[in-house]
Order: C-alpha cells, then sequence, then structure tokens
C-alpha cells in the first residue's frame, strides 16, 4: 500500500495496520503521515518507548504478530481498530530453529478521518508484566 507524503491511509483499517506493521518490524518509515497532525510527537515517542520497552527483553522478541483487524462504527470522522497482538521469539538450539508465541493481547487504536485516515490514540497493554514476565526484561 502507498500513503502520497502527508496523506492518511485510505481506511481505518490501513492506518491501523501500518501502525502495527511498523511496531511489529521496528520500522517507522511512513509512520508519519499516519499519525494524527496534533498528537504526532505524542504518537511517536509511545511508539518507540514501546520499541525500546521490547528491545530491552531478554531476549528480545522477533516482532509482533496480528490477526484480522476489527473496525468499529464510524462516527464523527472517528473510528476505532482493535486487534489481538502476539509477541513472536525465534529460537536455536543444536541447529534446530524453534519458536514461541505470547499469548494474544488486545490493542485498541482510534484512528480519525482528516485528509485520510490517522491514528489519533494507541492503547497498548503493558509489554514487562504483559506480554514477557517482569522477570525477562532487562534492568535499566
Amino acid at each position: 500500500m502507498t500513503i502520497d507524503a502527508g496523506r492518511g491511509a485510505s481506511s481505518p483499517a490501513a492506518a491501523a495496520d501500518v501502525y502495527l506493521g511498523a511496531l511489529g518490524y521496528n520500522n517507522d518509515e511512513g509512520l508519519l503521515p499516519l499519525l494524527d497532525d496534533h498528537r504526532q510527537d505524542q504518537l511517536l515517542a509511545q511508539w518507540r518507548a514501546y520499541r525500546d520497552a521490547m528491545q530491552h527483553t531478554s531476549p528480545p522478541p522477533a516482532r509482533l504478530d496480528y490477526g484480522p483487524l476489527t473496525v468499529g462504527p464510524t462516527a464523527h470522522g472517528q473510528a476505532e481498530v482493535t486487534a489481538e497482538v502476539t509477541a513472536t521469539w525465534w529460537t536455536t538450539d543444536n541447529g534446530r530453529v524453534g519458536g514461541y508465541r505470547s499469548q494474544a493481547q488486545p490493542r485498541r487504536i482510534t484512528t480519525r478521518e482528516d485528509d485520510g485516515w490517522r491514528v489519533s490514540a494507541v492503547v497498548s497493554p503493558a509489554w514487562c508484566g504483559g506480554y514477557v514476565r517482569e522477570d525477562a526484561c532487562a534492568q535499566r
């Protein structure tokens, strides 16, 4: 999906998909045009803080995965998108590759229409104590 510079996504689900994909693969390229202009700094700081918590897990996850995006009703130019998100880790043991996943955690992304759909708020479960046990989080 291509997003014009300065324009939001074509739908609430598309905005949430890009946000979650960027978070899951630690790639913020293309993220800024999808963040609400009035809250862009706060949303980007929240995104970076979550990525930082993920990277300080021992071991850090390979990525986040999510299932279908559920879009709530659109009202007053806003729509809430929800998804069940899991963290995935890959391991190697004696030359064999294995992996494991966390339990799914709900994520809510509020979007609003403003020259395309943009993320205006994100409610995420705690990383440490949510996706992973507190003792798996490295001390900073």
